[in-house]
């Protein structure tokens, strides 16, 4: 029997639910999946284990990073492979975002040689643009302007802006010498400073931002933000 695309995604979300449950001793209250030309993303509710939670009440908050990082790595190198098995697409690389106020968090996985790629921005007016011009304005304000901006749009109500070049000659620096501790104690910072001008990116899409996810690729110099709108 021959699966719709829609159908093939509620199960690799069933999968993946699964997978988180088998390893960590609990699943998400809610998991879904979207895919668009080279990027897949991964959106999972209410997913918090009692060992995660003594962490965090004890500050302990990159330390539960870490741990959940270790077990998720796993659990994507098995995810990977059945996306292709189910969907026909590989994917080479991947990138997590946890918002443990929210208990919320999105995994995003990349074709990086993939001859699709986001449009560039180009026409003045446009959506693209204005929202193009709110990231950048954002980025200056809270860490650095990006060489170049990409926007896709996932869905009606989800949209990724690809930032190239985004980091600091210190924060390069750092990548290179192994410090991935301060960069990612770093990436929290900036990711809580970009939620908080959530009102500017809201007057752009004329409706809520429901969750607001920043994806770090330190080797390739370059970020994806992401807005769920409500």
């Amino acid at each position: 029997m021959i699966k719709s695309k829609q159908e093939e995604l509620t199960y690799l979300s069933s999968y993946f639910s699964k997978k988180l449950k088998r390893h960590f001793g609990k699943g998400p209250e809610t998991c879904f999946s979207t895919v668009k030309d080279n990027l897949m993303l991964v959106h999972v509710r209410n997913f918090l284990t009692p060992a995660e939670e003594v962490l965090l009440e004890s500050n302990e908050i990159h330390l539960a990073s870490t741990f959940r990082s270790v077990i998720i790595k796993k659990i994507i190198a098995d995810f990977i492979d059945e996306v292709e098995r189910v969907y026909g697409i590989t994917f080479d690389s991947y990138h997590e975002d946890w918002n443990y106020d929210s208990n919320t968090g999105a995994i995003m996985l990349v074709n990086e040689v993939s001859s699709q790629h986001p449009t560039a921005i180009k026409d003045e007016g446009t959506m693209d643009q204005l929202l193009g011009e709110q990231v950048r304005k954002a980025s200056s304000d809270i860490h650095r302007e990006p060489d170049q901006l990409f926007v896709k749009k996932l869905s009606r109500s989800i949209y990724v802006v690809e930032c190239k070049g985004t980091l600091l000659p210190i924060e390069t620096r750092l990548f290179q010498k192994g410090y991935s501790d301060i960069l990612i104690e770093s990436f929290r910072d900036i990711r809580t400073a970009f939620e908080k001008k959530k009102p500017m990116f809201e007057d752009v899409f004329g409706q809520s931002v429901d969750e607001l996810f920043l994806f770090w690729d330190y080797k390739k110099n370059k970020s994806y933000i992401t807005f769920f709108l409500k």
